[in-house]
């Protein structure tokens, strides 16, 4: 009776043996039960003529290994520039923003080397104990792609700056963008303006035009009741004076002097000193720390905190403060949550077409028109489900994000903040009926919490 046993592992890549047997076994008697079992590839001989000096008790010993295919590594791209800007206004020690001191825009020079691109490796192949072919995965490719005033090598290994100007990486692709600057107003000389770069305006941007980049928008003057777009951060050393119309749109941070009567929307962060009376929507924090640091009138909101020296007035100017939930993400949700009663509504409504077609299935009524609209129904009801499903799912992640925030909303208020005042931090609402000074508002389970500074 046979009482070699063998044990191959489950990636087929290592073979072991025991044997429990009074009488002795010889390396033939090994060698022909593996031959029996095909297993022919990375034998261990010497180690089996070790195991049968010791004697005929062995329990699962290693006497086969086949060798592991070692995968390849994928293609890499090397920048030689940082894609993250981080701007933040300078501080002077008297209270005020230095709004110039700012390197907004990082600058590369002409025939400078941009990236380099490290190939991907094939990897190498392996073989399991049964002599078999195990095969590595090849390394992924990845294509450098050279945009805009950039030239790729020959080799198609590095890409270089044809012109002095500011870099952009978009999708993959590399590009280099000069500053588009206007010595003067934005106005009837110039008309709208809409630029694939960074834009320096010297002068005013005047009512009713519009200024649209997709770097960053720089404006020496006042920001009348125009709009501006930027892809990146706005710089606007004065102020905005929007006379209701204005409306600034920014994916970077806003800095600025003051902002009165305008609709204000900022992915990132906003450095100001006065808002007045406008709509204020901030993905990210709000600091009003200049000279005055005064916030009144209108619609405040943050993602994150908001920080003033003075929110409302003596008048009890009426004054909404929110923080904490990501205005974007707000609306994101209300619109989410109204796209999925529509979607319910007409799933339900397709579902008792289904259900009433289904009666009449088996009888003459069932027409080729009938079956018709039965399948069509059937794809459209299934159809709705999933994307039923992926609005639910996308409320689920909102509302992760929702929760996640709240441990970040807050409201500090350096001097005073006036009746008239509503502070809102995570859906908890607090009235401010008399006048405060030096508070922070959070929030916690019975609601906002008043910290005294």
């Amino acid at each position: 009776m046979n009482k070699i046993f063998l044990d191959v592992s489950q990636d087929n890549m290592v073979v072991y043996i025991t044997i429990l047997d009074e009488e002795l076994k010889t390396e033939e008697d090994i060698l022909n039960t593996l031959k029996d079992r095909r297993i022919k590839y990375g034998i261990n001989h010497d180690k089996i003529k070790e195991l049968l000096r010791h004697g005929n008790n062995i329990i699962k010993e290693e006497i086969a290994r086949g060798v592991s295919s070692i995968n390849g590594k994928d293609a890499k791209i090397n920048l030689k520039f940082p894609i993250d800007k981080k701007v933040k206004p300078k501080m002077n020690e008297d209270g005020t923003v230095d709004f110039k001191e700012l390197n907004l825009i990082a600058m590369v020079q002409k025939d400078e080397l941009l990236a380099k691109k490290e190939l991907a490796t094939n990897g190498s192949n392996g073989i399991d104990v049964f002599g078999r072919d195990v095969r590595a995965r090849k390394g992924k490719d990845i294509l450098l792609r050279a945009g805009k005033n950039t030239t790729l090598s020959e080799d198609g290994l590095s890409v270089y700056s044809n012109i002095a100007g500011q870099v952009l990486y978009d999708n993959g692709k590399i590009s280099v963008s000069n500053v588009y600057e206007i010595q003067g107003d934005v106005d009837n000389n110039t008309g709208n303006i809409h630029f694939d770069g960074n834009i320096h305006i010297n002068g005013h941007v005047r009512s009713g035009f519009e200024v649209e980049a997709t770097g960053d928008v720089e404006v020496s003057g006042v920001v009348e009741g125009a709009k501006i777009k930027a892809g990146g951060h706005i710089i606007i050393h004065k102020g905005i004076q929007g006379q209701n119309n204005g409306y600034i749109v920014c994916e970077g941070n806003l800095n600025c002097k003051y902002i009165q009567n305008s609709n204000v929307d900022v992915k990132g962060d906003l450095f100001v000193d006065i808002i007045m009376h406008s709509h204020v929507k901030v993905q990210g924090s709000i600091y009003v720390k200049g000279r005055k640091g005064l916030v009144v009138g209108g619609e405040t909101t943050a993602g994150k905190e908001i920080e003033a020296m003075i929110i409302g007035s003596s008048m009890a100017t009426i004054t909404k403060i929110e923080t904490g939930i990501n205005p974007k993400n707000k609306e994101i949700y209300i619109r989410t949550q109204e796209e999925l009663k529509v979607v319910t509504k007409n799933r339900e409504n397709v579902l008792k077409a289904i259900k009433l077609l289904r009666k009449i299935i088996d009888t003459p009524l069932f027409t080729k028109d009938k079956q018709a609209v039965y399948e069509k129904s059937i794809k459209t009801e299934s159809f709705l489900k999933i994307k039923e499903m992926e609005l639910n799912e996308k409320l689920d992640s909102i509302e992760e994000e929702i929760v996640k925030s709240r441990e970040i909303g807050s409201v500090r208020i350096d001097k005073e903040v006036y009746p008239g005042v509503k502070i809102c931090v995570n859906n908890a609402i607090y009235h401010v009926r008399d006048e405060l000074s030096k508070v922070k508002f959070i929030k916690n389970e019975d609601g906002i919490k008043i910290i005294h500074l």
